[in-house]
């Protein structure tokens, strides 16, 4: 396990993407892979294994992926609440997947049974923004006066990044998973409860600590576990 080298081009490895995965679903395969032993790096959304451990990795893929859709399929809705229904059979997967994170980072609860969405009919007005967004491939702006809200897995993703990186500093899927974070976190606004001065502050930190990491060829990696300490402190009340 040791002697595998992704970037040998001699080495049998296997590329799974997984771009369509969330960022806590991708940082959830990090942590299982590590606590299996598997070895394993990153380029991007895509994570590349040893062909050795195919089978392994495709178990645990699956595992994750079908939590996953228990968990965020179905988004809490008031069972007394009036709903509107939207026929999406002609969605591919993929955009479907997006839509419902659209709805997620707009706190709007939602449900799927098949290809049939569920919605509270108190926010078509927000829904149809969406569906208009992603049929037109334009940008959607439900709130003229702010950017779209990070979702609460972006928060607890974040929280998660910076307690490794604490631990420590060099931990590469810890790295992947804060710049990956912080290309979303670049056009949204604040979680639903953090105040807008603590999620400046917060990603103000972790601006400092990717650099802290990135700088050159040697990562100051004091100044990194630092700063991810007062990342992780920041965000534990809100958490």
């Amino acid at each position: 396990m040791s002697e595998w080298n992704p970037r040998d081009p001699d080495t049998e490895s296997v590329r799974y993407d997984l771009s369509e995965w969330s960022i806590n679903q991708r940082a959830n395969v990090a942590s299982v892979l590590a606590d299996a032993s598997v070895s394993h790096t990153w380029e991007g959304e895509e994570l590349i294994v040893p062909v050795d451990d195919e089978d392994q990795v495709d178990e645990i893929l699956d595992e994750i992926e079908s939590q996953s859709a228990a968990t965020d399929s179905t988004q809490a809705l008031d069972a007394d609440e009036q709903l509107t229904e939207y026929e999406l059979d002609d969605w591919s997967a993929a955009e479907r997947s997006e839509l419902s994170q659209m709805l997620t980072e707009f706190n709007v609860a939602y449900r799927w049974e098949g290809d049939v969405l569920l919605v509270p009919t108190s926010s078509e007005d927000e829904v149809d923004e969406c569906l208009d967004s992603l049929e037109s491939g334009g940008i959607i702006i439900v709130d003229d006066d702010s950017s779209p809200q990070a979702s609460q897995e972006t928060l607890k993703t974040l929280f998660n990044v910076a307690q490794r990186l604490q631990r420590n500093p060099l931990d590469a899927d810890g790295l992947t998973l804060l710049s990956v974070l912080l290309e979303d976190i670049e056009s949204h606004r604040s979680p639903q409860g953090v105040p807008s001065s603590v999620w400046r502050q917060a990603t103000d930190i972790a601006d400092q600590l990717a650099a802290a990491l990135t700088d050159d060829n040697q990562p100051d990696e004091l100044t990194a576990i630092d700063l991810a300490g007062r990342l992780h402190a920041v965000l534990r009340p809100h958490i």
